[in-house]
C-alpha cells in the first residue's frame, strides 16, 4: 500500500471518529408491548406506521406514539435516558457522536417527559429537547418538559437547563427553578398557581418515579444521591407551596418505582420538608404494607424512626397512622373498577361454572395475588407486579371467555407480566374450573367450556 493510500484511509477513519451516527433504542417499555413508530421517508420502509417493542432501535427522524397505559424509556447514549409518558408524541431529530460530543435532539409535541443526563458526562453531552417555545438544553441533569399544544411547562429537579426562547432569549433554570416560555420563576410558584400547579404536580411525581427506577441499577449514572437530591427538591417546593399531600405523594412515587431505596426516600422527604413527616411516613406505609403484606404497626414504627432521624423537630403518632393506614387498606377493598373482559364465542347450553368470581387483588398499586373462588373452591396464586385497581370481574354462564389483562395491570416493576405470570393465572383457572387446558396466546388468558 502507497502513501497516499495510507494517507486517504487515515483521513476517513478520523471523520468516522469525528462523526457518527448513533442509535435510539427502547431501554425499556412498561405498560404496553410495543408504541407506534412513523418511520422516515429515507427509510426502506419510510413513512410506515410500525410497532416497536422493548430493545428494537428507532431511526433518527422517526416519530414516536406512547399508547395508553405505558412509559418509555428512551437511551441514545449511556448515561443519556428520556423517559415519556402515556401519550406523548415525539421524534428522534438528531442522535450523533461528533468532535468528542454525544448530541441528542428531540422533538416534543405533545406529552410529559423527564430527562435524565449523567452529571459526569457533563463535558460531552449536548442534550435538547425542541418544544413550540424554544430549546431546552441540559448536560448534566433532571429536568422534565411538559407540552401541551403551545402551552410548555420545563422543570429542574437537579442541576442546570438552559432554554433558548424566540423573542426572549436564553433562560437559564437551576434546581428547583421553571419556565413556561419566559423568565424563571420557582417550582413553589408554580404550585401555587392554578394554570400551572396540576401540570407541576405531575412532572415532580413522574421526575420522583423515574429517577427512583433508574437508581435501581445504576447503569445510567443515577444513584442513590441523584435520587435524594430529586426528592428534596420536590418535597422542599411543595412544602414552600403549602402542599404536604405533594411532599407525601412524591415520596410514595419514589417507593413504589424503588422499594429497596425508602429509607433514602423517606430521609430526603422529611429533612426537606418536616412539616410532612406525617403524611410522608403514613403513605408510604400504606405503599410498603399494602406491596408486601408487612404488618403495619411494625411498617409504621420502622418509618418513623427514619423521618425523626432525617428531622429532629418532627412528631408523629405511630397508632394513629397505623390505624388510618388499616383503615385505607380496608376501605380500597370496596367496590372494583370494570376490567376488559371480552366474551370470544358465546355458546347456549353450556355450563362452565356459575357464579364464579375472578379477582385481581392489588395492594397500594401492586398486584399481589389473583384469587379464584366459588362455593366449592379457592385458588391463589401469587404474583408481583404493579397496577392499578383493584379488578374484580364475573366468569359468565358458560361460553368462550377471554380475559385480556389491562396494559395498566400488565407492569412488572418496569417491566411486561411475564408468560410464566400468565401461565400462573391459566393453572390457576384449570384448577377451579375443572378445564383440561387453557391457553394464553398474545398475552390474553382463553378459558374455554369443558365438554
Amino acid at each position: 500500500m502507497n502513501y497516499k493510500s495510507v494517507l486517504v484511509l487515515a483521513v476517513f477513519a478520523l471523520l468516522g471518529a469525528v462523526l457518527s451516527a448513533q442509535e435510539a433504542t427502547i431501554a425499556r417499555l412498561a405498560g404496553a408491548e410495543s408504541v407506534t413508530v412513523t418511520l422516515p421517508d429515507g427509510h426502506s420502509q419510510g413513512g410506515q406506521d410500525v410497532e416497536m417493542g422493548q430493545g428494537e432501535v428507532i431511526p433518527v427522524g422517526s416519530w414516536v406514539i406512547v399508547p395508553d397505559g405505558a412509559k418509555l424509556f428512551l437511551r441514545t447514549f449511556t448515561g443519556t435516558v428520556s423517559v415519556f409518558s402515556a401519550g406523548s408524541i415525539f421524534e428522534v431529530t438528531q442522535v450523533e457522536a461528533n468532535a468528542g460530543q454525544e448530541i441528542t435532539r428531540l422533538t416534543l409535541q405533545n406529552g410529559d417527559m423527564v430527562a435524565n443526563l449523567d452529571p459526569k458526562k457533563r463535558n460531552v453531552n449536548d442534550y435538547g429537547v425542541v418544544t413550540p417555545k424554544g430549546v431546552a438544553a441540559a448536560r448534566g441533569t433532571n429536568y422534565t418538559v411538559s407540552v401541551n399544544g403551545q402551552e410548555v411547562l420545563v422543570t429542574v429537579v437537579a442541576g442546570v437547563v438552559t432554554v433558548d426562547i424566540p423573542d426572549v432569549g436564553t433562560v437559564n433554570l437551576n434546581t428547583g427553578q421553571v419556565t413556561t416560555g419566559g423568565a424563571p420563576t420557582t417550582l413553589a410558584a408554580a404550585l401555587g398557581d392554578s394554570a400551572t400547579a396540576a401540570i407541576t404536580r405531575t412532572a415532580l411525581q413522574n421526575a420522583a418515579s423515574v429517577v427512583a427506577t433508574l437508581a435501581t441499577t445504576g447503569v445510567d449514572g443515577v444513584t442513590n444521591d441523584t435520587l435524594s437530591t430529586v426528592v428534596s427538591t420536590a418535597a422542599e417546593a411543595a412544602s414552600e407551596a403549602g402542599d404536604n399531600n405533594l411532599v407525601a405523594d412524591v415520596a410514595t412515587a419514589a417507593t413504589q418505582a424503588n422499594p429497596a431505596a425508602v429509607e433514602t426516600i423517606v430521609t430526603a422527604a422529611v429533612s426537606a420538608a418536616p412539616a410532612a413527616a406525617s403524611e410522608v411516613v403514613e403513605s408510604v406505609a400504606q405503599e410498603v404494607v399494602e406491596s408486601t403484606g408487612a404488618d403495619t404497626a411494625t411498617t409504621t414504627s420502622a418509618l418513623a424512626e427514619i423521618a425523626r432521624d432525617a428531622g429532629s423537630s418532627v412528631t408523629i403518632d405511630e397508632s394513629a397512622i397505623t390505624d388510618s393506614v388499616d383503615q385505607n387498606i380496608e376501605d380500597s377493598e370496596g367496590p372494583e373498577p370494570e376490567v376488559d373482559v371480552e366474551v370470544d364465542v358465546p355458546l347456549d347450553e353450556v355450563d362452565v361454572i356459575r357464579e364464579a368470581v375472578f379477582t385481581i387483588r392489588l395492594s397500594g398499586g401492586r398486584l399481589v395475588a389473583v384469587t379464584l373462588n366459588n362455593s366449592d373452591a379457592q385458588v391463589t396464586t401469587t404474583l408481583v407486579t404493579t397496577a392499578e385497581g383493584p379488578v374484580t370481574e364475573e366468569i359468565g354462564d358458560g361460553g368462550q371467555v377471554a380475559f385480556t389483562i389491562p396494559a395498566r395491570v400488565a407492569i412488572a416493576l418496569g417491566e411486561p407480566v411475564t408468560a410464566q405470570q400468565f401461565q400462573a393465572i391459566a393453572d390457576a383457572l384449570e384448577i377451579l374450573l375443572g378445564i383440561p387446558e387453557i391457553t394464553v396466546p398474545n398475552n390474553t388468558i382463553v378459558v374455554s367450556p369443558s365438554s
